[in-house]
C-alpha cells in the first residue's frame, strides 16, 4: 500500500510539473539572421560555405536567432552581385529593414585560389627542385547589426608562395577571419 501511494505521489508531481508554465517556443522571441555568399566566378564550393555558416551560427545560434533560407538569400546575393566593390553601411541597413533582419553577415569572393608551384631556377648547382603553394586570397567580409545599425568590415588579402606544408589553406583562412568579425560584433572572446 507504500508503494502504491508513493507511484500515485510521483505520477501526481510529474503531471503537475509538466503543467507548470514553461518556456514555449512563443516566449522566445527569434530574429533573422541572413548569411550571404556572393561569389559571381564560382570559386567557392558548397562544404567551403557550410565551414563558413557554422562559424556564423556560432555566435548567432539557435533557439534566438534564425537562419533565413532560400529564397531570400538568393536575392539578397543577386542584390548584392550587381554592387561596387565597397558596400556602404545603408545599402546593408536598406537591404536588412526590407527583410526584417537582425543581423547581415555577407561574404564576397574576389579570388579563393591555391595553386602547386615548381621552381626550377638558378644555375644548375642552385637547381631548386622543391613544390610550393601559390595562395590568391581575395575576400570582403561584412557584419550588419541592426538593432545597434553597426557594420564591421574586413578585407582578407594573402598573395604570396609558401611551401607545402607550411600554409593555412584560403577557405580556413576566411572562416577564422569571419570568426573574429562576428565574435567582435557580439562582443565575444575571439576563438583563434
Amino acid at each position: 500500500m507504500l508503494k502504491l501511494l508513493g507511484r500515485f505521489f510521483l505520477v501526481l508531481t510529474m503531471c503537475l510539473g509538466l503543467g507548470l508554465a514553461q518556456p514555449t517556443e512563443a516566449a522566445i522571441q527569434r530574429e533573422d539572421v541572413a548569411f550571404v555568399v556572393v561569389d559571381s566566378r564560382g570559386l567557392v564550393d558548397s562544404q567551403a560555405e557550410a565551414e563558413w555558416r557554422s562559424v556564423v551560427k556560432w555566435a548567432y545560434h539557435f533557439p534566438y536567432y534564425r537562419f533565413t533560407e532560400g529564397w531570400r538569400e538568393r536575392s539578397l546575393a543577386l542584390t548584392l552581385r550587381g554592387a561596387r566593390p565597397g558596400v556602404s553601411r545603408q545599402t546593408l541597413a536598406t537591404l536588412a529593414a526590407k527583410h526584417e533582419l537582425a543581423a547581415l553577415v555577407l561574404v564576397r569572393v574576389w579570388s579563393l585560389d591555391e595553386r602547386l608551384v615548381h621552381r626550377y631556377y638558378g644555375y644548375w648547382r642552385d637547381f631548386d627542385n622543391e613544390t610550393y603553394v601559390e595562395l590568391d586570397v581575395d575576400v570582403d567580409l561584412y557584419v550588419y547589426k541592426t538593432k545597434t545599425d553597426s557594420l564591421l568590415k574586413k578585407r582578407v588579402r594573402q598573395h604570396e608562395l609558401r611551401e607545402l606544408g607550411n600554409y593555412d589553406v584560403p577557405v580556413e583562412t576566411v572562416k577564422w577571419a569571419l570568426s573574429d568579425l562576428v565574435n567582435k560584433m557580439e562582443n565575444r572572446p575571439l576563438i583563434r
